[in-house]
């Protein structure tokens, strides 16, 4: 207790020590400055992970906290590093610094972002149950939607998605078209969904040996996984398998076996040389040929290389700062309404034909594409989590929505090892699949995902629980 106490304290001091060398909003960008913002987050970081790590027997090293921090960290300082510390500019300044005086201030909000967030991770006023449950489940409802949702997307979705030509610049979008987007959307919850009620209706069955034990799992249910998989992945599209696999891992490391650092480095290095084949390869090849393609043009150089597509995101941040407030006032919530409407299908367009709100005006991604190509954009900018709540609330809704945010992972963290409150196990299923792709999305992201979970779960899954 004394050492969570001190830890607390560190973290407390570390958040002061930035408000006190806080840069101006617009300063000549300064490496050593990035490297000081940089270095605490990293030292909030270690500090992050002895405290987990001297509170548990053994390990888990696939948990929701990791890979958020994994994501957020290469958004939001693998430039700041690369330049304050090795001196590496971005090929194109101008797009990733965007106005580079503005660079200070968007790392040391960024730096406030990540140690608010590593505080609230550290609140301790959520008791883990001691009591533990064994759950069944009866999922063949369930099973046969995702089933049917999967046949249906494959039907609707249009060949240019299917055979990898929206990649190869044949048009359509990367979550197919039309009616297809939505049950595309609907099909990755739910075999998300699927697949942790199926771990957990599982895990009496576990007898030491993973694969084993993954593989005995209803044979409907397996070919579905990886059908998914293989399907997504020839194609080029690296989102839904990646979420899948996200879930899978972290429940299974949380719930069944514990995974340990090594196979967390492992796993992370070859699952971002894989994904860097499929980024380099798609435009030109379908199929297994995604690979020879990527593998013809992979050049690696320095370990940086192959997480410059999440980092190149940090220019939302930037873009942000650079604006609001010098250009536009807050938007308190407003850039939130999309997210939030989101939850009901076509009610971001009906809610706009009623009122005088404007397009570009109902979220964070859809503002920074509009600073960035003005009213006719030819592609979407995407958004930043610190960019997102910084362009909501300014830096003191930064402190205080990170602050919650850590909290809330740790609400998860706790129910995911307790392991007795199902309806928490389904938003951690979906926190799971977010957990490293949360950091270049908005706050309320996750909002939609859970809610139709928990619908999904409450129409099509019944269960029981029975105390071990």
């Amino acid at each position: 207790m004394k050492v969570i106490k001190l830890y607390k304290k560190i973290i407390l001091l570390l958040i002061i020590c930035l408000f006190f060398l806080k840069p101006e909003l617009k300063s000549v960008i300064s490496p050593r400055l990035m490297t000081f913002y940089s270095l605490i987050y990293i030292i909030a970081l270690i500090l992050h992970f002895f405290n987990y790590s001297s509170n548990k027997k053994k390990i888990n090293w696939f948990r929701i906290d990791v890979f958020f921090l994994l994501g957020f960290s290469i958004v939001h300082f693998q430039w700041p590093v690369m330049y304050g510390i090795s001196g590496v500019s971005p090929e194109f300044t101008s797009i990733i610094w965007v106005d580079e005086n503005y660079v200070n201030y968007g790392t040391w909000a960024s730096a406030v972002g990540g140690l608010a967030w590593v505080l609230g991770f550290s609140t301790r006023i959520f008791k883990q149950s001691m009591k533990k449950y064994f759950f069944y489940f009866k999922y063949n409802k369930l099973l046969n939607f995702t089933i049917g949702l999967f046949i249906l997307f494959v039907i609707t979705a249009g060949k240019s998605f299917l055979t990898g030509g929206v990649y190869k610049g044949d048009g359509g979008s990367s979550s197919g078209d039309g009616i297809a987007a939505y049950i595309q959307l609907l099909y990755s919850i739910s075999i998300i969904l699927l697949t942790a009620v199926i771990i957990l209706d599982k895990k009496k069955q576990y007898e030491g040996n993973v694969f084993k034990w993954f593989l005995n799992f209803d044979i409907k249910f397996l070919i579905l996984f990886f059908s998914y998989i293989i399907l997504f992945l020839l194609i080029g599209d690296r989102g839904g398998p990646v979420l899948l696999f996200l879930t899978t891992s972290i429940i299974i490391g949380s719930i069944i076996k514990p995974i340990n650092f090594r196979t967390l480095i492992t796993t992370v290095a070859a699952g971002s040389i894989v994904l860097t084949l499929i980024s380099l390869g798609r435009s030109e090849k379908s199929g297994i040929g995604i690979f020879t393609a990527g593998a013809e043009k992979f050049e690696f150089s320095s370990g940086y290389d192959n997480t410059l597509e999440l980092a190149n995101s940090i220019r939302t941040l930037y873009r942000a700062v650079s604006n609001v407030p010098e250009r536009h006032n807050y938007f308190y919530g407003k850039l939130w309404r999309s997210d939030l409407l989101a939850i009901i299908p076509f009610s971001q367009s009906f809610f706009l034909s009623l009122t005088e709100a404007k397009r570009y005006e109902m979220s964070s991604s859809g503002y920074i594409t509009y600073l960035t190509f003005g009213l006719n954009p030819h592609s979407g900018e995407g958004t930043s989590l610190i960019a997102d709540i910084y362009l909501n609330f300014g830096i003191l809704g930064v402190l205080f929505f990170m602050y919650l945010l850590g909290m809330f992972f740790k609400k998860i963290d706790v129910e995911l090892y307790s392991n007795n409150n199902f309806k928490w196990l389904v938003v951690a299923a979906i926190l799971a699949s977010l957990s490293i792709s949360l950091s270049r999305n908005g706050l309320f992201v996750m909002v939609r995902p859970v809610l139709w979970s928990l619908l999904l779960v409450s129409l099509l899954v019944k269960k029981r629980r029975i105390l071990i």
